[in-house]
């Protein structure tokens, strides 16, 4: 748990009901009332799903409260200048 709980505050989710229900998210439950209960392989899908937003693979997806409601492929970012030649 405590990498997930690592991951969540570098992603800057810190609110342990924030937390929960994006969980709950990536794993398709209608809810998750603790964390304490995750199976090795749901526990590992949450971690394998922050791990690809923290490393910037993955974005959030925001509604207009803020609150996260998905996940999406990071958009690519142009690395080459337009002036390399």
């Amino acid at each position: 748990m405590r990498r997930l709980r690592a991951l969540y505050g570098s992603i800057g989710i810190r609110n342990a009901a924030d937390q929960k229900r994006i969980s709950a998210l990536i794993l398709g439950l209608p809810t998750l009332d603790t964390h304490s209960t995750l199976t090795v392989e749901q526990a590992s899908k949450i971690i394998d799903q922050l791990q690809a937003v923290e490393d910037g693979y993955v974005e959030p997806v925001l509604d207009a409260t803020g609150s996260v409601v998905g996940f999406t492929d990071a958009q690519p970012t142009n690395l080459l200048s337009e002036d390399a030649s």
